[in-house]
């Protein structure tokens, strides 16, 4: 087999060492993380994309037509990946995950059923359909499903922490390829003339991006932050249990309009007291206290058949929750269930229990 060989076509082949040996590293990371799982997956998925430019590039292709539609293009899921990635990294809950990631399933199953035909279905698959339509889709769906999840991405990351500097850099880098990966066949198309060789600047930045996203996980997956020891800050029982009994025992946390100015108020200390006292005492925030004495309040009721009397939303109320959407949201956060999903899991297993 002849190949042709040249800078680019080294630096690609550095690139994919890097990319693979990076990829499957975070894949394979331990203790796993979600987040190394996923960009796992966007390392590698880039790295197939720069093994096609470098078959192409290299005469791999022109001398094995039989390998063309291989089954490397994963483009459609490099955005849900980075903000699946970027998500399980801020620790946010992953609702409906898999969705995410059927466009791209759809891709792939698109190439996996081309690559198995014959070659004479290939060509006429290509002259006919492939370089008229699909792919342009196939281009175009990638770029504006990154846009998308990178504008997705961006809205996770708090504004003023420069904690988060190196994931907008990561985004904003980005965001900057796919202009230009938007751009680049307009030019050749209508500038180029017909017969001109013709020139994708992607096909060059992509292995850089593969490169740099590579090293920037490698050295964040190996990097341990600096731990922060903050000095335990002394708890007075007294107070902790004065605020414990005024919300489960007086049923406080009922109140939907309730404010640390007002739980202060009630058992007579300072606010800053009892925000420190619940924060040191009880390791949460009033905010995550008063969710989870309301959600078990709601299942205690549920339990006891109040729902055949009372409606879900009715009873979220009266539990402290100010509205549906917030009860919805903090229910399923803690349940990792709907409300009423819980509740029919909850009456199915009760009127099976031979017990009842």
């Amino acid at each position: 087999m002849n190949l042709f060989v040249d800078w680019i076509v080294l630096f690609q082949v550095f690139c994919v060492v890097q990319g693979c040996t990076t990829g499957l590293w975070l894949l394979t990371f331990r203790p796993r993380q979600p987040a190394f799982l996923w960009l796992g997956g966007l390392v590698l998925g880039l790295t197939l994309q720069v093994i096609d430019y470098g078959m192409a590039r290299t005469g791999i292709y022109a001398q094995h037509n039989s390998w063309y539609f291989a089954p490397l293009f994963f483009s459609w899921g490099f955005g849900p990946l980075l903000y699946l990635a970027i998500r399980s990294w801020l620790k946010k809950p992953l609702r409906y995950w898999s969705w995410h990631l059927v466009p791209m399933l759809i891709q792939v199953a698109f190439f996996v059923f081309v690559s198995f035909h014959s070659l004479e279905y290939k060509t006429w698959f290509w002259k006919t359909i492939h370089k008229p339509y699909t792919r342009y889709i196939d281009y175009y769906g990638m770029c504006l499903s990154m846009f998308v999840y990178i504008g997705l991405s961006l809205s996770l990351l708090p504004i003023k922490q420069d904690q988060f500097r190196w994931y907008r850099r990561l985004l904003f880098g980005l965001t900057s390829f796919y202009v230009v990966a938007v751009v680049d066949p307009l030019v050749n198309q209508w500038y180029l003339p017909a017969r001109h060789p013709k020139f994708y600047l992607t096909e060059f930045v992509l292995p850089v991006i593969t490169y740099w996203i590579a090293l920037l996980a490698l050295v964040r997956g190996r990097s341990k932050p600096a731990s922060k020891v903050k000095p335990a800050i002394p708890v007075s029982e007294s107070y902790l249990e004065r605020i414990v009994k005024a919300l489960e025992e007086d049923k406080l946390y009922r109140d939907p309009d309730l404010t640390l100015d007002r739980l202060a108020h009630q058992v007579g200390l300072p606010a800053n007291t009892v925000s420190l006292t619940i924060n040191a005492g009880l390791g949460k925030s009033l905010s995550d206290y008063l969710n989870e004495l309301r959600v078990k309040d709601i299942k205690r009721r549920l339990h006891r058949g109040e729902a055949e009397q009372f409606s879900l939303l009715g009873i979220a109320l009266e539990a402290g929750f100010g509205s549906k959407t917030t009860f919805n949201r903090v229910f399923r956060e803690q349940t990792g269930r709907s409300p009423s999903a819980y509740l029919k899991e909850y009456q199915t297993t009760r009127w099976d229990d031979p017990n009842q």
